[in-house]
């Protein structure tokens, strides 16, 4: 994690928006859990020991909850057949 915090210090360090990071926070960032669910990873690619490459994804979709009320009996049935809703 040091070398990737490392590298995404060096390359973000004309960011004006940019916060520094470290190997600590990296793995906070990957370790976190809400609700039972790790939503965040981290991707890296590297060629010859160097890396080339990185990703990061926060996926929050799974700690969302949609509450629909008044749908229509059509919309209902539609979403039902579809296993979209209850």
């Amino acid at each position: 994690m040091a070398t990737i915090a490392d590298g995404m210090n060096q390359f973000y360090r004309e960011h004006n928006l940019w916060s520094p990071v470290s190997a600590s926070a990296l793995e906070r960032f990957c370790n976190a859990e809400v609700a039972g669910i790790r939503p965040n990873q981290l991707y890296v690619v590297t060629r010859k020991d160097r890396i080339v490459a990185g990703l990061s994804v926060s996926n929050r979709t799974e700690l969302i909850r949609m509450k629909i009320t008044n749908l229509p009996a059509y919309a209902r049935w539609l979403g039902a057949l579809l296993g979209v809703l209850p």
